[in-house]
């Protein structure tokens, strides 16, 4: 929802790579590999705009298509010391999507990585997330996209239009 094809309306010879997380197969393959679950937290921050955007898509999905009786529940800027005290009394029907970055007890964002793990210990469930970075710390799954994989393709489009094609 960030980027759209009008962004580009009247406009020629450009190309790119666009970066889109796959939260709802993300979501859908939590539930498939955990048919137990009956209820999903996902955590969200509000302040960046791919993650408002990402928050508004989930929401249509869990309003439109999740099977009742489901209990999903979104916890928004999400203060680390919070999560960690609640996530020790948490029972394993749980399944948790880490979509953002924890904050400090000031409302900053803490290392990702580092504050997952954290989450990951405290807790009974598993944790799924669709950030690269997280993959071994933490996670036990999800759709990945990652940063790499993204410069990657932008560099293999870059040297076809260095070789002549037009973009």
């Amino acid at each position: 929802e960030n980027f759209s094809a009008r962004l580009l309306e009247g406009s020629s010879g450009i190309t790119g790579v666009t970066e889109e997380q796959d939260l709802e197969s993300t979501l859908w393959l939590a539930l498939r590999m955990h048919p137990e679950t009956r209820r999903v937290i996902m955590f969200v921050n509000r302040r960046i705009v791919a993650e408002r955007a990402a928050y508004r898509r989930l929401q249509r999905l869990i309003r439109d298509e999740l099977a009742p009786g489901l209990d999903v529940r979104f916890w928004e800027d999400p203060p680390l010391q919070e999560v960690l005290a609640w996530a020790r009394g948490q029972p394993a029907d749980l399944v948790v999507l880490a979509m953002s970055f924890f904050l400090d007890e000031d409302g900053r964002p803490l290392p990702l990585a580092s504050s997952a793990r954290q989450v990951a210990a405290a807790l009974q469930a598993p944790m799924y997330s669709s950030w690269e970075s997280l993959l071994g710390n933490g996670i036990v799954g999800g759709m990945i996209s990652g940063g790499f994989q993204q410069g990657q393709t932008a560099a293999w489009l870059a040297l076809r239009i260095l070789r002549g094609e037009s973009a």
